[in-house]
């Protein structure tokens, strides 16, 4: 697990970014408006209606198969 995490692309990209001169604070702010906003989402879902039974199976696709991949 740690392995994969030392490859996690988002921090390995924040690294590059302050390497080539991008204020950490302006990052920082960054990452927190971002989750603010994931934030607000998910209490807006939270706090809506429940979704009807008969929209449950509505926009989903599968074939059973997995041709289409390649």
């Amino acid at each position: 697990m740690q392995e994969w995490l030392a490859r996690d692309p988002l921090p390995a990209y924040r690294r590059v970014l302050i390497g080539r001169g991008v204020d950490e604070a302006r990052l920082d702010a960054i990452d927190k408006h971002a989750r603010d906003a994931v934030d607000r989402a998910t209490e807006e879902a939270k706090a809506g209606p429940e979704p009807s039974v008969e929209t449950a199976a509505t926009n989903v696709w599968a074939d059973g198969g997995h041709a289409w991949r390649n």
